[in-house]
């Protein structure tokens, strides 16, 4: 996991465009595709000059041994002070192989560990049956359920599952004992860990 940035506009491009119908059930961004690379280009430039700015925090997902783009993630600060939004999205060949848990895993230690967040959640449709597992098998907690609190893949509203982790619950919760993966800041430094 590495902050999004120009150098993964190629792949990021095949690997968009190859799961653009799968990406469109949940992703409003989706509705946009195919994008030119010139845009995509601009788009991840954007992303990249959000992250060193602290505005946004857009990882890519990359392969372990190729550095292959193989999917998103990453931190929304839309949600309240000190609290971060999380989402992701991977190939859906790669679907099934634990990657996104892995990489959530990665930010909850980033948010907690170094960014000191209060407050992660992640949202999803209800009818989003993947998210709601990773959520559920990372033992994030069900907050509810918000009625049309957001716009679906297919840009109608729809409601959302709300699953939270805070901070204080942090230390005695499984993933404090996790293994710390390798994570990567927007330079390209290795982050040590605390």
């Amino acid at each position: 996991m590495c902050a999004i940035g120009p150098e993964h506009v190629d792949q990021a491009q095949e690997v968009v465009l190859r799961n653009k119908e799968h990406l469109l059930v949940a992703m409003p961004w989706a509705r946009a595709e195919p994008l030119s690379v010139a845009a995509r280009m601009e788009l991840f430039q954007q992303m990249r000059g959000n992250f060193h700015l602290g505005v946004e925090f857009t990882y890519a997902i990359v392969e372990r041994g190729t550095g292959a783009f193989i999917g998103g993630t990453g931190f929304h600060p839309r949600i309240g002070p000190d609290a971060l939004e999380i989402g992701y999205w991977i190939d859906t060949a790669l679907q099934g192989k634990g990657l996104v848990s892995e990489a959530v895993v990665a930010l909850c230690c980033v948010a907690f560990e170094i960014m000191k967040a209060r407050r992660l959640e992640i949202r999803c449709s209800t009818e989003n049956v993947r998210s709601r597992a990773v959520a559920e098998r990372l033992g994030f907690h069900l907050d509810g359920v918000l009625r049309d609190s957001g716009y679906g893949g297919s840009g109608e509203l729809e409601d959302k599952m709300v699953w939270s982790l805070i901070a204080r619950e942090y230390p005695a919760h499984a993933l404090y004992a996790a293994a710390r993966p390798a994570a990567f800041d927007a330079r390209g430094q290795r982050l040590a860990w605390p």
